[in-house]
């Protein structure tokens, strides 16, 4: 799975930082955790999305073929017992590619990789501005940029969660 950041990496630029070590341990274990988390989640996801969407779209064009030899006697010499496997094979296929689609539309595989990337960039983001004491962070030091650093992190974490919820909810229509 793809992955956007290095863990190890942004570890040791914490590690970097004049903080004490609380303050170091408290980036790690609030910014740093949603940050791998939801870079995991978004990989994840865009494996699941992609899988479910290629199942679906060579499936899709497979099984009117598969259907076609044998409904078509035309188009196939098949004696019976190629034409029950033919059969078979597009009975099987067919199972798969409404499995595949009915998962995808259930659990939204797509719109949860969009959804975690976008949150995991804008917290990497927030979390490179205060690195490098930039942006609202600028003239201050790392120790007295912390709280805003804090409050901006949980603020991220609240809007991703309000988002995430809303992104899992049942739509309109499937209540109907």
């Amino acid at each position: 799975m793809a992955h956007l950041i290095n863990v190890v990496e942004l570890s040791a630029v914490v590690d970097n930082l004049e903080l004490d070590e609380k303050l170091k341990d408290r980036i790690k274990n609030r910014w740093l955790k949603y940050l791998e988390r939801w870079d995991d989640r978004a990989a994840k996801n865009k494996w699941k999305h992609y899988t479910m969407r290629a199942i679906v779209v060579i499936g899709g064009v497979l099984l009117p073929a598969l259907v076609g030899t044998v409904a078509i006697p035309s188009l196939s010499n098949l004696n019976e017992i190629g034409e029950n496997a033919v059969q078979r094979v597009a009975f099987c296929l067919s199972l798969i590619v409404g499995v595949a689609a009915a998962m995808e539309g259930v659990f939204r595989f797509g719109e949860i990789w969009r959804d975690k990337r976008a949150a995991g960039e804008v917290l990497h983001c927030e979390g490179w501005r205060y690195i490098q004491l930039v942006g609202k962070y600028k003239g201050m030091t790392h120790k007295d940029a912390f709280p805003d650093f804090a409050s901006t992190v949980e603020d991220i974490i609240e809007h991703e969660i309000k988002d995430y919820l809303l992104v899992t909810r049942p739509k309109e229509e499937e209540k109907q």
